[in-house]
């Protein structure tokens, strides 16, 4: 097992503030938009898209908008959170077996799906309607794959977290 160093709890107290501060930060910027993000995020239906999309008006559509710069580099930071959490930590042991492999490729996996979503949200809500209406089914698959690794990751954490308690003497 990796000994769980000063500098290891440093660096993991240290990204772990700074996702929180970055998603509080991305729920002050959408607003009202936030409590609905996931049913946007992951609507497969063009008619439904745009229905949510109607429903903001141009006030809600253009803090969607705004939010982007902030949750590209909100990606990166829980990208590296989940490097931090599986490598500087003893949750998963030192073994490189698949499990830990897993484990350590899984949130920057999803934040690249959140990125590859953004774009095409964002392609969507700049040029409209007139946009290929596909774009709606593939954005929607990458936030469905995102928010499913990002669950399947924070049941990883917790059965290890688990699994290290149930083991103490």
């Amino acid at each position: 097992m990796p000994a769980f160093r000063h500098r290891n709890l440093v660096l993991l107290l240290a990204t772990t503030l700074l996702y929180i501060a970055s998603q509080a930060h991305i729920i002050v910027v959408l607003g009202p938009q936030a409590e609905d993000i996931l049913r946007f995020q992951t609507t497969f239906s063009p008619s439904s898209f745009w229905q949510i999309v109607d429903a903001w008006g141009a006030e809600g559509k253009a803090r969607y908008l705004a939010h982007f710069p902030y949750d590209a580099l909100h990606a990166l930071i829980y990208g590296v959170l989940g490097l931090v959490i599986t490598i500087c930590t003893p949750l998963f042991g030192s073994a490189w077996h698949w499990p830990r492999r897993l484990a350590v490729a899984a949130l920057p996996v999803a934040a690249l799906c959140d990125l590859v979503e953004n774009y095409g949200h964002e392609t969507l809500l700049r040029d409209g309607p007139g946009v290929d209406p596909g774009l709606i089914p593939l954005a929607a698959a990458f936030a469905s794959a995102k928010w499913l690794i990002v669950a399947l990751f924070a049941c990883a954490v917790a059965a290890a977290t688990l699994r290290r308690l149930w083991r103490r003497p």
